[in-house]
């Protein structure tokens, strides 16, 4: 499956990421990695957007149904403004933005994939100097040494697999890259084998049979060849000792070549196992330091709070135990201070990350404890209108699944802070008012509190206005 990345920040260019549809997205972003290397931009720190919302790494590409020939952005870290200056910065200065263990594990898989390019094309030299080797094996006394040799040879070169460290493997060899070198590792020790042997056998022959003893005449040797010792016949006389020494040397010098060639090929059998995200993607989704991420939100630098809401928000996304450490270790407090940051993009990976927290009961009932829902409530006048959905729908995970804190939602300016939010325009914003005014109407007081307020009414006939006009082009 192939997909297209585009990005404010590279005007005019369009990546292509080849994935599989069961693949991560954090396996996708190694891939964007290795393009950004080549570019000399490896250190931007980004994330991918699809039809509108932000793909988590742990999740596949298959859950956000990103398909063959689809369109994703790029959006970094930082606002694009920002993002290019920080850019500029890091190639003027060598500052290094993003993660450190990503960055390790990115060099090192390019490392890799350089000694795969290397390891191919010394063996394709190889193999052409096995296949005029072939050849030299038909002048051997063991002649038929020609034919597999030869065979050995053609399959190699045939199937042999071409790569790019960008491109991956292209063209068509008929066998996968990893079979082709666990078969052709066997292959050339199968070879190494008999050449040994044919080596042995053509300094015996050539030791024993060809031997004569000193003062031996043309008389000691028989009619069929055979060398006369003592009136017995001993041996066979080949009466060419040169194409027995040829066949020594040659089979000698053909082990070692072929030793080099099979060594080759279980480089290259080990090489073929890593692959793009073997290194990056295991770091992308791995649970952070919760107490680092912390100390990271707590500090005064703007980088590293918007790192730590983004580390943040991709933990909790992960998994619910990561959820749970989070709020354990007081990740909620530095969560609702990181929404209010003057920062757009800190606030809006920390209202994310909220988000996620929001969707267990448990967590609510803390978070409304610790005076969070009327900072999220004022999020819904932000300009933002992304910020304005993820507020919109923390406060509806709240709606839906905690009836005890409904009244307190529909209290305290909640509902014309609800009614303001629909004022964005945004149809997601406005299905998420109504699905949590659908959720106050559930209880009595909060559904007489929505009776009393004249803005609710006129909100909703807004809302089911909009939808409908939405609906019918």
């Amino acid at each position: 499956m192939l997909f297209y990345v585009t990005s404010r920040i590279f005007p005019g260019k369009t990546f292509a990421v080849i994935c599989d549809e069961k693949d991560t997205i954090a396996h996708a972003k190694a891939n964007m990695l290795h393009i950004l290397y080549e570019l000399g931009r490896a250190d931007l720190q980004f994330r991918f957007r699809f039809r509108g919302e932000y793909l988590k790494d742990a999740l596949t590409l298959q859950d956000y149904a990103v398909g063959d020939s689809c369109v994703v952005e790029l959006i970094p870290l930082a606002k694009p403004s920002a993002a290019v200056s920080e850019m500029r910065r890091s190639s003027m200065y060598g500052v290094k933005n993003v993660d450190t263990d990503v960055m390790k594990a990115l060099e090192a898989e390019v490392k890799i994939f350089k000694k795969r390019e290397k390891l191919l094309a010394n063996l394709r030299v190889a193999l052409w100097v096995l296949g005029m080797a072939a050849v030299c094996a038909a002048g051997t006394v063991y002649w038929y040494a020609f034919f597999w040799q030869t065979l050995f040879f053609l399959f190699g070169i045939l199937k042999i697999p071409s790569f790019s460290r960008l491109g991956g493997f292209v063209g068509r060899t008929g066998l996968d890259q990893k079979r082709f070198a666990a078969i052709f590792s066997v292959l050339m020790f199968s070879n190494l084998i008999a050449s040994l042997l044919l080596a042995l056998l053509s300094i015996y022959d050539e030791i024993v049979d060809c031997y004569m003893a000193p003062g031996q005449s043309a008389a000691n040797v028989t009619a069929d060849g055979g060398a006369l010792f003592g009136g017995e016949e001993v041996g066979v006389f080949y009466g060419c000792e040169h194409q027995l020494w040829y066949s020594a040397v040659y089979f000698c010098m053909d082990s070692i070549v072929v030793m080099f060639v099979a060594a080759y090929s279980l480089k290259l059998w080990y090489n073929f196992k890593f692959e793009i995200g073997t290194y990056i993607e295991p770091r992308l989704i791995e649970s952070k330091n919760i107490h680092r991420l912390l100390a990271e939100a707590k500090s005064g630098r703007l980088k590293n709070q918007r790192n730590a809401a983004f580390e943040l928000n991709n933990l909790a996304a992960t998994s619910q135990d990561n959820k749970f450490k989070i709020v354990t270790e007081g990740g909620l407090q530095a969560l609702i201070s990181l929404s209010l940051s003057k920062d757009e993009a800190t606030q809006e990976y920390a209202v994310e990350a909220l988000a996620e927290l929001l969707t267990i009961p448990a967590i609510q009932d803390q978070f409304i404890d610790e005076g969070g829902l009327p900072k999220l409530m004022a999020l819904l006048h932000t300009p933002n209108p992304d910020m304005v959905n993820e507020a919109a729908v923390a406060i509806s995970y709240i709606a839906a699944d905690n009836e005890d804190q409904r009244s307190a939602i529909a209290t305290a300016r909640g509902l014309e802070d609800l009614c303001y939010a629909v004022r964005s325009g945004d149809i997601d914003v406005m299905c998420a008012v109504a699905g949590i005014f659908l959720d106050l109407s559930m209880t009595p007081v909060s559904r007489a509190a929505m009776v009393t307020t004249p803005a609710v009414g006129q909100c909703l006939v807004f809302v089911a206005f909009i939808v409908y006009v939405y609906i019918s082009h």
